[in-house]
Formats: structure tokens, C-alpha cells, sequence
């Protein structure tokens, strides 16, 4: 069932690193088996900014963006799980199917995945083709700005349950306090966390997350984050560390901050390269710290996608408040000059689409 779709849409471009530009494009159009998305809202992960300025995408021009929601405005052959005008997140991970990993469910391990807005067109764009199978409806009570945020809280939420999850009662220290860090500080208050810790170098930053309820809020350019936490936890440390910015400093507070036997949750990626003082890397040994690593999330046995959105839609965890910047897609030269320029403090920042 096709919808009405306009041949051409409006699209950022990067056609190469530092070069990316707003530009009329063909609107795709579904396969068997496949949706067109008309996208509402999209975020500027992390993993964008480095692709327009350091990385590229594996097949330039293409277009960026992989946390986005909209309606479907078309769908192709055999298409059944979802009409058109249905309200939709888009999972950007398109798996494979067939390698080990997907065999025993771990699709965010495949060896041959296909991704949205990095290996093939993503939400930098009017409208997006995916597998119907990759989308999620959003709850009523969620509009698409907040259904935008819905990969990104399932990598807070999938940081978290790496660890085994929590008992309760525990505290938990998050090192960087930008959208993963303050979603993961959220969802630690909703899984039973005692008390929450937020340590990061910006003010507004750290006064948002204590607007969202984190206990303790550290600035580490104007105190000494040891010396806090130590009293903070009458010198026993945090049960769970989470590294949320990929800052060396971070890692370091996250590593010396965490209790004998503690669990560091890595979530930032070291784009500059881990470095470590010996001290430091010797707290990791006598700690015995058990370390996890975080990728994505989960769609087994139930995807983190509907739970998110399920809590969402309860405003147990609250995305709003994390939209610092909004701009068209006409302006997507405008957002990411911003974003270099380093002169204001941003969050997330969204495309919007009329």
C-alpha cells in the first residue's frame, strides 16, 4: 500500500568529512517488505558529529541521523504490522538474520548488520525507507520529538542492565552528564538505585540533572570528585560507576570512585584513546572491579525499545528537558557549525520536520 509521496524530499548530505549540506534529493520508495517513515523529529548523537568531522559514513554522499520518529507514509508488499499514519520509532540496526550471534538473539552483535544513517540513508531526511519489522509504535501519550529519544533511552537502560541489573538500595555514580548519562541517572532511580551521583564539568548541565532528581550533583572543575564521593558514601565508594562522556578524567574518577568488588559500566567511547596512571589502573586490580562493557541494547526476550517507550509514556523518565536545540533540516550546516564551535552548552540537539 503506497502512500502519497512527493519525488523529491529534503535531506542533510554529507558528501564528505566537514561537508555536509541540506539538498533536494529522490524520495525511496518501499520493498517488499519495507516502510516509508515520514520523519517528525531527529537527534544528533555523538557518533554523528564524529562522522561529519572525523570519520565520513561508509558510502559518501549518504545521509546521516539514526534517532528519529515519524509516521509511515507508505508500505510495501507483504507489510502487515503496521498502516499508514501510524506513529513510529525506527530501530536503525537491520541485522542480518543469519550469523551467530543473530541465531541466539544477539542482533546488536552481528557480523553483517546493515545501520540507518551510517551504512545506508538515515533520519537526516524528510522520509526514510527501513523494514517494516524495525518499527516501534509510539504510545499515544508520546509525541515524535519524545519517540526520537527512544534508541538513545534504550542505551541508558540496556548501560544499566548490563550489569546484572539492580537489587536496590545501591549507589550509583554516572560520570558525564550529556543525554546518556542524565537518561542513565534517570533510569537508575526507576531500577531501585538508593541515591544517584551526576559528575560533569558543565553547571547547566549538572543543575538540569539535579532538576530530574540526582541526589548529588559534582562539579570536577570546581571540587575534588574523590574527596565528594568519599564522604558522599561514608568512604565505601559507588556500587555502579557508569562512564558516560568518554572523557580520560571521567574513566579515571569513574575507576577510583567505585567500591571493592563495584561494577564500571563503560557506555562514553575513548575517541582520543584510553590512558590510564598506574595508581589508577591498580584500583581496578585491588577493587577486584568487575567491568562491563555496553553496546546498543536488547530485543530479547523483550525488546528495551517497547520498556523505554512504556516508562516514557508514564513520565517515569523524562526527555524533554534534554532538548537544548531545535533546528529545520535547512539548518543543518547552522546545527553542526554550533556544535564545533564548542561557545554554548547543548544536549540533544533535534531536526524538526513540519
Amino acid at each position: 500500500m503506497h502512500g502519497d509521496l512527493p519525488l523529491m524530499m529534503k535531506a542533510g548530505v554529507l558528501h564528505a568529512i566537514n561537508d555536509i549540506r541540506c539538498e533536494a534529493v529522490p524520495t525511496p520508495e518501499p520493498g517488499p517488505g519495507e516502510a516509508i517513515v515520514r520523519v517528525r523529529a531527529c537527534g544528533i548523537c555523538g557518533s554523528d558529529v564524529a562522522r561529519v568531522f572525523e570519520t565520513g559514513m561508509y558510502n559518501m554522499p549518504d545521509i546521516p541521523g539514526h534517532e528519529f520518529a515519524g509516521e509511515v507514509a507508505a508500505v510495501g508488499s507483504g507489510v502487515t504490522d503496521v498502516s499508514l499514519g501510524d506513529a513510529v520509532a525506527v530501530i536503525p540496526l537491520v541485522e542480518c538474520g543469519e550469523c551467530p550471534s543473530c541465531l541466539v538473539g544477539e542482533y546488536s552483535q552481528c557480523d553483517n548488520y546493515d545501520y540507518l544513517g551510517s551504512r545506508s540513508p538515515g533520519g537526516f531526511a524528510e522520509y526514510v525507507k527501513a523494514p517494516a519489522k524495525n518499527l516501534v509504535r509510539l504510545p499515544p501519550s508520546l509525541d515524535a520529538e519524545a519517540g526520537a529519544f527512544t534508541e538513545v533511552m534504550a542505551v541508558a537502560l540496556h548501560a544499566l542492565r548490563r550489569t546484572g541489573g539492580l537489587r536496590g538500595g545501591e549507589r550509583v555514580g554516572v560520570f558525564g552528564a550529556g543525554t546518556v548519562g542524565l537518561l542513565a541517572a534517570q533510569w537508575a532511580k526507576v531500577l531501585g538505585a538508593q541515591s544517584v551521583c551526576c559528575v560533569d564539568v558543565i553547571p547547566s548541565k549538572l543543575e538540569l540533572a539535579q532538576r530530574l532528581g540526582v541526589d548529588l550533583c559534582i562539579n570536577a572543575r570546581a571540587s575534588d570528585v574523590s574527596v565528594e564521593l568519599s564522604e558522599w558514601t561514608h568512604g565505601k565508594g559507588v556500587q555502579v560507576a557508569i562512564e558516560a562522556s568518554g572523557a580520560n578524567a571521567a574513566l579515571a574518577q569513574a575507576i577510583t570512585s567505585a567500591s571493592k568488588g563495584g561494577k564500571l559500566v563503560l557506555v562514553g567511547r575513548q575517541e582520543q584513546g584510553v590512558q590510564l596512571e598506574a595508581k589508577t589502573f591498580e584500583a581496578i586490580l585491588r577493587r577486584q572491579l568487575n567491568i562491563f562493557g555496553t553496546w546498543a541494547w536488547s530485543r530479547l526476550p523483550k525488546s528495551e525499545w517497547e520498556t523505554v517507550l512504556a516508562y516514557a509514556s508514564q513520565g517515569a523518565i523524562q526527555t524533554k528537558p534534554l532538548i537544548s536545540h531545535r533546528y529545520t533540516i535547512t539548518q543543518v550546516q547552522e546545527a553542526f557549525q554550533m556544535i564545533a564551535a564548542g561557545q554554548e552548552p547543548y544536549l540533544k540537539v533535534l531536526f524538526v520536520f513540519p
